[in-house]
């Protein structure tokens, strides 16, 4: 297995190998608190830890990639060559996954597509225009493109992503470091989300990653908050 393995751009470190971090939630998250995904836009590759953690859910029959820098695959492919690692070995042999190389709200905006779940992986808040996957703008985007029932994930790195992302949609979960969110009320059926985790080896996956999932939905569902409808937006303040 590899180990402590970083990808870097531009010089600053982004993700990393093994499997098993913030990354890891922002994929199996929606994927297994959605009743049934079956197509879903993971916006950055990076390591391919979200990716991976969002292909656990065998439901998913087709999940869509974009990533902006071109050869981030290409790196991907050159490291498993030479570091056997199995998570990164999964999702590179999935069929399920297509890797597109562009900007993912432009994926977006041209629209003629429908997802299921829509999230982007975790970016450094001070990255050279991270905003525009942090502003409440691209937020709208997310939500339009989503199905009824469909649902939105972020990394929350800073007061104002989190206020812009509550300010866009109605219903939102709060777990650590994560918001999720929908045009539909959000139902956090832990013996269905469990029983999920147990269908379709779903278990070993993760395990095979070195990820003990259940024990990571665990921690992240202890003690969800909730914003709906009735919560007043207006106290969230404009930045």
């Amino acid at each position: 297995q590899a180990a402590n393995a970083i990808v870097f751009v531009n010089g600053v470190g982004q993700s990393v190998m093994p499997y098993g971090n913030v990354h890891t939630a922002l994929g199996a998250l929606p994927a297994f608190i959605h009743p049934a995904p079956k197509a879903a836009a993971i916006i950055g590759l990076g390591s391919g830890d979200t990716v991976h953690a969002a292909a656990g859910r065998r439901d998913l029959a087709n999940i869509t990639c974009i990533e902006i820098i071109r050869s981030q695959i290409v790196t991907l492919r050159a490291f498993d060559a030479v570091w056997p690692y199995d998570g990164l070995k999964h999702l590179l042999a999935d069929p399920r996954v297509r890797y597109l190389a562009g900007d993912g709200r432009i994926h977006l905006m041209r629209g003629g597509t429908q997802y299921d779940i829509i999230e982007a992986d975790a970016l450094r808040p001070g990255s050279a225009y991270s905003g525009n996957l942090y502003s409440e703008e691209y937020f709208t985007l997310v939500r339009d493109s989503l199905k009824a029932d469909g649902l939105a994930a972020t990394w929350v790195p800073t007061v104002r992503v989190h206020s812009a992302f509550v300010r866009v949609f109605p219903y939102v979960v709060a777990v650590p470091g994560i918001l999720i969110g929908s045009r539909s009320p959000i139902n956090l059926d832990r013996d269905a989300i469990a029983a999920r985790l147990q269908a379709s080896g779903a278990r070993e996956y993760y395990a095979a990653a070195g990820v003990d999932i259940e024990r990571m939905f665990a921690e992240y569902l202890a003690e969800p908050a909730r914003y709906g409808p009735e919560f007043s937006r207006e106290s969230l303040g404009d930045f």
